[in-house]
């Protein structure tokens, strides 16, 4: 279950994440009906105690950043939600630098780089500060 919430810490929806991808090619990921999705992210750490805010699209890829670095997070959920949770976060807390950690989606097929493109987006938007991955390419190890 992910939850999203906005700045005022009011709970807005849920997403349900079914345990495998639906046979019918249906999305795994699912809000509530009608359920407003835009602006909303899930915090892990406590925005107010941190120096600086991470922004980031997964639930894993925050609390990986939180657990290496002790900085809070915010999660959007996905890359088209940046710029607008990044939006509000800079509305509420307009002096707390923001870390936008994009995911590098080197390889996404026909989209460019979906997570680096809008992370730049909400960067232009907040005055925040882009950190990526490098740009690796994975090959077999040979023994």
């Amino acid at each position: 279950m992910g939850e999203r919430y906005r700045t005022d810490g009011k709970l807005w929806n849920l997403e349900r994440i079914a345990p495998e991808k639906p046979t019918d090619g249906g999305p795994d990921k699912k809000g509530l009906y009608q359920g407003r999705r835009t602006g909303l992210f899930y915090t892990i750490g406590h925005i107010e105690k941190g120096p600086v805010l991470c922004v980031c699209e997964g639930f894993a890829t925050g609390a990986g950043i939180h657990e290496a670095t002790g900085l809070p997070v915010a999660v959007a959920f996905n890359d088209g939600n940046l710029k607008p949770v990044a939006e509000a976060l800079r509305r509420k807390w307009p002096d707390l630098p923001i870390v936008l950690c994009a995911d590098n989606d080197l390889d996404t097929e026909g989209k460019g780089n979906p997570g680096v493109t809008q992370a730049k987006k909400a960067e232009k938007a907040t005055g925040g500060l882009i950190v990526s991955s490098p740009r690796l390419r994975l090959r077999p190890i040979r023994g």
